[in-house]
């Protein structure tokens, strides 16, 4: 399993409603840095593997694209 921290620095640096760019995205391209990243409410992908969003990561980015206040958090993958 990877454990994925999203730091204040990629809440400040993440862009509302974009999947590749939020600050999930911007986490997860730290451990793979060469992968495609798109992470939605419901799915995410990286590179080749495609899966179920954790709720928590969810409720990160529903919060976040609102424009609600969010902190820092981490999170594991599966893989």
């Amino acid at each position: 399993m990877s454990q994925i921290a999203v730091t204040a620095e990629h809440i400040d640096q993440g862009k509302l409603g974009d999947p590749s760019k939020c600050p999930v995205a911007l986490a997860l391209r730290e451990h793979f840095p060469d992968a495609t990243i798109s992470v939605l409410c419901d799915d995410m992908w990286i590179g080749e593997w495609t899966g179920t969003t954790p709720s928590e990561v969810a409720a990160f980015i529903d919060a976040f694209d609102h424009s609600l206040f969010v902190e820092p958090f981490e999170f594991e993958l599966p893989f």
